[in-house]
C-alpha cells in the first residue's frame, strides 16, 4: 500500500539523516506503522459485509411504531368519576417536549444510520 511504504522510506531516511537516535526507535515506529497498516486491513473486511435490507426494515419499523405508541401512550388524561360519564374532558394545553426531543433524535439517529448503510 503506497502510503505506507512512503511513510516506512520517511523513516529510514529520518534514520540515514540522524534525526532519528537508534533503531530501536526506527524498529517502534516501523511497527506503529504496521499496525495502522493492519487496523486499516480490518476496515477493508468491515466495508465488503454489507447490512442486510431485513435488519434496516425492522430497525425502521421499530422506530416509527415506538413513536405512535409513545404519543398515545404519553398523553395526560384527568379522568375521574364525574368526567368518565360525561365524556367532557377540558382541553389540554400540554405538548410533549421530551417526546419530541426524544422522537428527533431517534429520527436523526435513524437517518445517519441508514446513510451509512451506504455514504456515497
Amino acid at each position: 500500500w503506497l502510503p505506507i511504504v512512503w511513510a516506512a522510506s520517511i523513516v529510514t531516511r529520518a534514520r540515514k539523516e540522524g534525526r532519528i537516535r537508534d533503531d530501536f526507535a526506527v524498529k517502534t515506529i516501523i511497527d506503529e506503522i504496521n499496525t495502522f497498516r493492519g487496523k486499516c486491513g480490518l476496515l477493508l473486511n468491515y466495508d465488503s459485509i454489507s447490512v442486510p435490507l431485513v435488519y434496516t426494515q425492522v430497525v425502521t419499523l421499530a422506530t416509527y411504531s415506538f413513536f405512535i405508541t409513545s404519543v398515545l401512550g404519553r398523553q395526560w388524561l384527568d379522568i375521574n368519576e364525574g368526567n368518565l360519564k360525561s365524556r367532557k374532558n377540558p382541553i389540554d394545553y400540554y405538548f410533549p417536549v421530551l417526546t419530541t426531543l426524544q422522537f428527533f433524535f431517534y429520527m436523526g439517529w435513524l437517518k445517519v444510520a441508514e446513510s451509512l448503510i451506504n455514504p456515497f
